[in-house]
C-alpha cells in the first residue's frame, strides 16, 4: 500500500479530491466542516464528479471517494475508475477495502463479529461484479 507523508506538503500545495456524484444531495452539506478544516490547513479541496469523462486525476495528491452515491447504478464503471486511479494517484484506502465496503458484503462480517447495525436490503446481481472481486472476506 502506498503512503503519503503530508507533513510540510501544505507549503507546496497539497491537493485532495473528495470525489462526488453528479447529483447533489442535501446531506453533502455535512462535509462542509471537513472542507473548511482542510482549507484552513492550506489544502486545496476539489469536488470532482467520479465518472466525469477525461478528468485528470493525476492533479491530486489524494483521492477520497466521498459522496459517490450513484456508484451502485454504475458499478462496473466504478470498479474501472478505482482500478484506473490505483496507478495514477493515491487513494484513501486500498481498492479491496473500498470494494468490500461498496458491495455491502461487509455487513455480514460486521454481524458475524457481533456488532449491531441497521439492516439494509441487498441484491446479488451478476452485473455488480468487478474484475477485482469484492470478496466477502474482510480485506483488513
Amino acid at each position: 500500500m502506498k503512503t503519503i507523508d503530508v507533513r510540510g506538503m501544505t507549503d507546496r500545495g497539497l491537493s485532495i479530491a473528495l470525489a462526488a456524484c453528479k447529483k447533489k444531495y442535501e446531506t453533502a452539506e455535512d462535509d462542509y466542516p471537513l472542507h473548511r478544516a482542510l482549507r484552513s490547513l492550506g489544502v486545496t479541496v476539489s469536488l470532482p464528479v467520479w465518472n466525469q469523462e477525461n478528468h485528470d486525476w493525476r492533479q491530486y495528491n489524494l483521492v477520497v471517494p466521498r459522496t459517490t452515491w450513484d456508484y451502485q447504478q454504475h458499478f462496473p464503471d466504478f470498479c474501472r475508475w478505482l482500478e484506473g486511479l490505483e496507478n495514477t494517484t493515491l487513494l484513501c484506502n486500498p481498492i479491496a477495502t473500498l470494494l468490500w465496503d461498496a458491495h455491502k458484503k461487509y455487513l455480514k462480517d460486521v454481524e458475524a463479529a457481533g456488532v449491531g447495525y441497521f439492516h439494509t436490503a441487498s441484491r446479488n446481481r451478476a452485473e455488480t461484479s468487478c474484475a477485482r472481486s469484492a470478496s466477502s472476506t474482510n480485506p483488513r
